[in-house]
């Protein structure tokens, strides 16, 4: 017998079969498998070609019969006994998540001033969230992925995962701070596109401008739109009432506006002042956590609770004007948070009042991040 093959033995016994899962739950979302009863398998070979393929089908009998299926991402691929045992344990979980998911593609929303369909929450990259986790979070009805201010490389494995297998069904944002000289900003976006593996962006966000983007930056960004590379244009930054401004211009198609319990601002500075009509451009949230000041019992106002990141994110998405909030994910469990803001939805009026208790107690009160407030 070949090292190979031994590899793939398993001494325990397989576990438990999994429960039956219906097809039309699991089916659509393209869950990578995996046979858990190795040592009946002469060659992982077919089962490595449906990881490839994505497939799931209802049962995956293996060469004696049994129907032992784990499902997860397909990097979870185990090649030695322990992580196959961790394949069975995460395949459970994963499984289990999916089956009780309440956000799928018919949740997502139309984001204004695009034709794209979006989850109201997007996964960032900066906190090395990773492959498997963005994986689950697109199980869980999170479709919306901005690779920076940080791009990670683990980040970037997770997209080009899941572009293989629905690239239509996800948004992918790419980020520039490039200012001069302006083919820079170019570059370091094509260079994005060939380290994904895509042919294109959905969304190119200028990140950080306060004023008025230098002309030469636009231009190359309207090169790459009408080359067919990006498909819409986002802008960030921190001077509130310029949003409005600019907006009014109608070259920009979405916005990310700094937005939580703490720092307001956007209230009364920018969402009074968009547009009302169809030119309404999309608004995305961040910083819905202040960098998790919001979410320390030290920082709290005395005899309140301490909010939960989940709580951030459902403060943002409870204003009509935000279409959308951004949170940055470290692990599988900031991932389920994120996706259990959406179970629960919006917040009651009390919920929100708590929160701005909350938000105003913190706020200034932040050395790092008052000069921002």
């Amino acid at each position: 017998m070949s090292r190979r093959t031994r590899d793939w033995e398993v001494d325990d016994p397989p576990p438990t079969p999994l429960r039956k899962v219906l097809r039309n739950r699991v089916q659509p979302r393209k869950l990578a498998l995996g046979i858990t009863s190795i040592a009946s398998c002469q060659t992982p070979r077919p089962a490595r070609r449906a990881l490839c393929n994505g497939l799931v089908p209802q049962q995956v009998p293996n060469r004696n019969g049994r129907e032992d299926v784990c499902v997860g991402p397909a990097s979870r691929w185990p090649r030695t006994r322990q992580r196959l045992r961790d394949l069975r344990q995460y395949g459970e979980t994963h499984l289990d998540l999916c089956l009780h998911q309440v956000m799928g593609p018919d949740d997502w929303i139309p984001l204004r001033h695009t034709d794209l369909r979006v989850s109201r929450i997007g996964l960032g990259s900066s906190f090395g969230v990773s492959p498997d986790d963005i994986e689950l979070a697109f199980d869980l009805g999170i479709n919306y992925f901005y690779w920076g201010s940080i791009r990670r490389p683990e980040f970037g494995r997770g997209i080009r995962n899941l572009a293989r297998r629905a690239r239509d069904q996800i948004a992918v944002v790419l980020q520039s701070y490039a200012r001069w000289p302006a083919p820079l900003m170019r570059q370091r976006f094509e260079s994005g596109l060939r380290r994904l593996g895509l042919d294109h962006a959905d969304i190119l966000l200028l990140g950080w401008h306060n004023r008025r983007p230098p002309q030469a930056i636009l231009d190359e960004a309207f090169a790459l739109r009408e080359r067919g590379l990006v498909r819409y244009l986002m802008m960030s930054g921190h001077n509130r009432p310029f949003f409005p401004e600019m907006a009014r211009e109608e070259i920009i198609d979405l916005f990310m506006v700094r937005y939580n319990a703490a720092h307001r601002g956007a209230e009364h500075d920018v969402f009074p002042h968009l547009p009302t009509d169809a030119q309404r451009p999309g608004i995305c949230a961040y910083t819905a956590t202040r960098w998790r000041s919001l979410l320390d019992p030290k920082r709290v106002l005395p005899g309140e609770a301490v909010p939960t990141a989940a709580d951030c994110y459902r403060f943002c998405l409870t204003h009509p004007d935000v279409d959308m909030v951004l949170c940055g994910p470290a692990n599988t469990q900031h991932v389920r948070e994120a996706c259990n803001a959406l179970e629960k939805g919006n917040m009651d009026p009390e919920e929100m009042d708590w929160m701005r208790r909350v938000g105003d107690h913190l706020y200034g009160r932040t050395p790092v991040v008052k000069l921002l407030d």
